[in-house]
């Protein structure tokens, strides 16, 4: 990281999804209204895993 550089904490979110496409957006528009709050604070970054299918184990 060079000198100056942002030094905030990263937060990540995993969101396993099945079948979700059309919620997303949705989500996406929720989650960030709150975290707003946080972002001097914290970075964030997100990784939606996009499930084929659910496997009971």
């Amino acid at each position: 990281m060079s000198e100056g550089a942002d030094k905030r904490a990263v937060c990540s979110f995993v969101v396993p999804c099945y079948n979700e496409q059309e919620v997303i957006p949705i989500f996406y528009q929720e989650i960030i209204k709150v975290l707003k709050e946080l972002e001097q604070e914290l970075e964030f970054e997100f990784f939606l895993l996009m499930m084929e299918a659910v496997i009971k184990v």
